[in-house]
C-alpha cells in the first residue's frame, strides 16, 4: 500500500498534511498520536469513506484514490463493533458475503471456518445482545476477515474493553496477524497497543509523520521531544536546563542549579537551552546522586514502585524496585546514567 502526498481539509482547516507512507505487504502498522492528529481520518481515506484532497492512494499497485469502499479489497473494523442487532452471529458473520452474492455453500464454508478461527463456533445462533464485549469484538473481526481482503483496518477496535479484555484482545488480534498474514493498518490513541502490537509505528502530530519505525527504535531513539513524551509508560521525564561545560566535561543547570553530566557526544552546546529526556526507569535512588526530589505521592504497582516526586519547581516521575517505598515528603536524591540521557533542543524540540 502506498499514499503519495495525501492531504485531507475540512473548510479551511488540514488535518492531514501531505504524508507520504508505504505500507509492505503482510505488515502490521500503527498509527498512534493525540486526539485530533489526523490518524483516524488517514485511516478513512484509506477505506474510502473519506476523500482525499490531493495526492493519491495505491493498494497492491492499483490507484483505489477514487474508487468505492467496495471496490479497495479491503475490510474495516469499527470501534462500536457496528453488528446488526437483530441478526444471529452466523447472520452477521455472513451478512457481507450474502451482498456479494457468495454462494450459500460457500458462504456456509467460510462462517464455520472464521468460527473456528475466533473461537465462536458455540456462539454462532446467539445475538449481539448475548455476548460479551470481547465476543462482540471478535465477531466484528470475523465479519471483516470472512471476505478474506488483502488490507485489514482497525479504527480504535479495543477502545470500548475493559483492561483484562484489551489485553486478552491485544494478542489475539497480534496471533491472528501472523497465522493470515494479511496488511494491516490499526489506529489507536494508546501507545501500549501501538508498542506491543505493530511491526512498524507511525507517530503522528497536527497532520504530519513525526517518526516513523518499529517500536523499540522509537523508545529508544525517538527523533525529538513529541515521540519521546507520547511513547512510554510512565511517560518520560521533560527537564528543561543550560548546557554548560565544566571540568568533568559538558553538564546540563537544572533547574535547583544542581549539575547533571551530559552525555559525551554534547561537547559543543556550551550555553544552550536544552531539554533532557529522562525516562523513570533510569532513575535511581543515588546519595550522591545530582538531583534531590520531594517525594510527593508512592505507587506501589506490586511489581515495582512509582514515585511522583517534585524536583525545582517541575514533576519527576521514578520507577523503582518494589522493595524501595519512601516515605511521603521524604527528600530522596536520584542519578541516571549519561548514556541514559535523551537531549532536545528547546527552541525546536529536535533531538540532539
Amino acid at each position: 500500500m502506498e499514499i503519495r502526498g495525501v492531504s485531507k481539509s475540512f473548510g479551511n482547516l488540514e488535518v492531514i498534511s501531505s504524508i507520504d507512507l508505504t505500507i509492505e505487504n503482510g505488515e502490521f502498522c500503527v498509527l498512534v498520536g493525540p486526539s485530533g492528529c489526523g490518524k483516524s481520518t488517514l485511516l478513512r481515506m484509506l477505506a474510502g469513506l473519506e476523500t482525499v484532497n490531493r495526492g493519491s492512494i495505491h493498494i497492491g499497485g492499483n490507484d483505489v484514490t477514487h474508487k468505492r469502499p467496495g471496490e479497495r479489497d479491503l475490510a474495516m473494523v469499527f470501534q462500536s463493533y457496528a453488528l446488526y442487532p437483530h441478526k444471529t452471529v452466523r447472520d452477521n458473520l455472513g451478512f457481507s458475503l450474502k451482498m456479494h452474492g457468495v454462494r450459500k455453500a460457500d458462504a456456509v464454508s467460510l462462517i464455520e471456518q472464521v468460527a473456528r478461527t475466533l473461537g465462536l463456533q458455540e456462539l454462532l445462533n446467539r445475538y449481539p445482545a448475548q455476548l460479551s464485549g470481547g465476543q462482540r469484538q471478535r465477531v466484528a473481526m470475523g465479519r471483516a476477515m470472512v471476505r478474506d481482503p488483502s488490507v485489514f483496518l482497525f479504527d480504535e477496535p479495543l477502545s470500548n474493553l475493559d483492561a483484562k479484555l484489551r489485553v486478552q484482545m491485544r494478542a489475539e488480534i497480534r496471533d491472528l496477524h501472523q497465522r493470515i498474514g494479511a496488511t494491516t493498518v490499526y489506529v489507536t490513541h494508546d501507545q501500549i497497543e501501538a508498542m506491543t502490537m505493530a511491526d512498524r509505528i507511525i507517530v503522528l502530530n497536527g497532520g504530519k509523520i513525526e517518526q516513523a519505525g518499529p517500536p523499540l527504535e522509537l523508545f529508544d531513539n525517538p527523533r525529538n521531544a513529541f515521540v519521546a513524551g507520547f511513547l512510554g509508560s510512565p511517560a518520560i521525564n521533560l527537564i528543561e536546563g543550560q548546557a554548560t561545560r565544566q571540568a568533568q566535561g559538558m553538564c546540563v543547570r537544572l533547574p535547583d542549579g544542581a549539575m547533571l553530566e551530559l552525555p559525551a557526544l554534547s561537547d559543543d552546546l556550551d550555553g544552550r537551552g536544552v531539554v533532557l529526556g529522562i525516562r523513570p526507569h533510569h532513575l535511581r535512588i543515588d546519595p550522591e546522586g545530582a538531583v534531590s526530589a520531594t517525594v510527593k505521592v508512592v505507587e506501589p504497582t506490586g511489581v515495582e514502585t512509582i514515585l511522583f516526586t517534585s524536583f525545582g519547581g517541575q514533576d519527576l516521575v521514578c520507577q523503582l524496585p518494589r522493595t524501595i517505598r519512601p516515605a511521603l515528603d521524604e527528600t530522596i536524591r536520584l542519578s541516571a546514567d549519561p548514556e541514559d540521557i535523551l537531549l532536545f533542543d528547546e527552541a525546536t524540540g529536535e533531538r540532539l
